[in-house]
């Protein structure tokens, strides 16, 4: 077998990651509703970068929708009133105000319906 340069295979990933998001924008994306992000409580920010670690494994059950919501609104969420000339006062700041963030959710669900095999 003959072994694949790691540039090479991060192209490779990459091409795939690209086939599988045009596959998914062939499909008309749902909508679903979701409660009202939390965002009060919770951890300080200090006590929560001290607990900070990386996991390879993952829990079966899926996210609540609370969960969800709570995520989205952290990842890219709007935290202040739009100002004009300042954008729309996002959770994660972006170089120059571009937004330049697309966030996408793939429920079990609909994984079936763009090709991912049952668990």
């Amino acid at each position: 077998m003959r072994s694949v340069s790691p540039v090479r295979l991060a192209n490779l990933v990459f091409c795939g990651l690209l086939l599988l998001s045009l596959s998914c924008l062939a499909q008309s994306p749902a909508t679903i509703s979701l409660p009202a992000p939390q965002t009060t409580g919770g951890l300080p920010l200090m006590q929560a970068l001290q607990k900070r670690h990386t996991t390879r494994a993952f829990a079966d059950q899926p996210l609540t929708s609370q969960q969800l919501s709570n995520l989205l609104w952290a990842a890219f969420g709007v935290n202040r009133p739009p100002n004009l000339k300042l954008g729309l006062g996002r959770t994660a700041p972006s170089a120059m105000n571009k937004q330049e963030i697309e966030l996408r959710v793939l429920l079990a669900l609909y994984a079936q319906s763009v090709g991912f095999p049952p668990r």
